[in-house]
């Protein structure tokens, strides 16, 4: 009987034992929850802050990491031993951090869209016709925002801009805090004409004209309205030409 009675306490030690060792502990278990959140928390973030971006440079890396972030809440931990359970919150932790390495590049994009968009907003795109008073022919012509040293190139590449003649279709940017400008022309003989202190406060962005005019008292770039019908025929152009400068007079 005695035998008996420590038999069964021997078995009952040993399942206890048995039982006590699988599972892992309430610490652990714990550890592995609040891991787990920290994860859902940096996901959450990562992605709601990629849906606001322009830009898809970082589609790759969400996806990626978003199918392991599944892998990890599909997976039991009721199975697993302590040394499983460790590398199960290693796991969970890397990715977290991985996570929080693409938040970083993520608000640094957030930062650089924000003041592109900024720039747009203070900045207009306006369209400009220059129109030759300078008596002479022209090769190249560029007209540079004084602030930022930003070039906006209107001739150049062979072209030739004749005396009286209007040069269509340039676009300068300017910029809410920048109204001097300086506009720089070459001649056909190599010679280089510079126009200092042109006065764009006036600026609209349906357009404006810009006469040229090189006299005794200096060059000139007197700034009038865009007039947005293109000449027919080079006798319009000069008449515009030569009308456009008489006003600015």
């Amino acid at each position: 009987m005695i035998k008996k009675v420590t038999f069964g306490l021997l078995l009952l030690l040993v399942l206890a034992g048995m039982l006590t060792g699988c599972g892992i502990s309430k610490e652990k278990s714990q550890a592995i929850e609040s891991a787990k959140e920290s994860l859902h928390n940096a996901r959450y973030k990562a992605e709601t802050n990629y849906g606001t971006l322009t830009d898809d440079a970082f589609g790759g890396q969400i996806t990626e990491l978003g199918e392991k972030a599944d892998q990890i809440d599909q997976t039991g931990i009721h199975k697993m031993d302590e040394q499983e359970a460790e590398v199960f919150l290693n796991t969970i932790t890397e990715l977290t951090t991985k996570y929080g390495v693409l938040q970083a590049s993520i608000d640094e994009e957030a930062q650089k869209e924000k003041q592109v968009k900024k720039q747009k907003e203070e900045t207009l795109e306006v369209p400009v016709y220059i129109c030759n008073g300078t008596g002479r022919t022209l090769t190249m012509i560029k007209m540079t925002d004084m602030s930022s040293r930003t070039d906006n190139i209107l001739l150049s590449d062979g072209q030739i801009l004749g005396i009286n003649q209007i040069l269509l279709g340039g676009v300068v940017n300017v910029r809410k805090d920048s109204t001097k400008w300086q506009i720089t022309a070459v001649d056909d003989t190599n010679q280089t004409l510079v126009f200092e202190n042109v006065d764009l406060s006036g600026a609209k962005e349906e357009g404006i004209s810009l006469t040229l005019e090189c006299t005794e008292n200096g060059n000139t770039a007197n700034m009038g309205s865009y007039v947005s019908e293109k000449a027919t025929d080079q006798s319009t152009v000069s008449e515009s030409c030569e009308s456009t400068a008489e006003n600015s007079n």
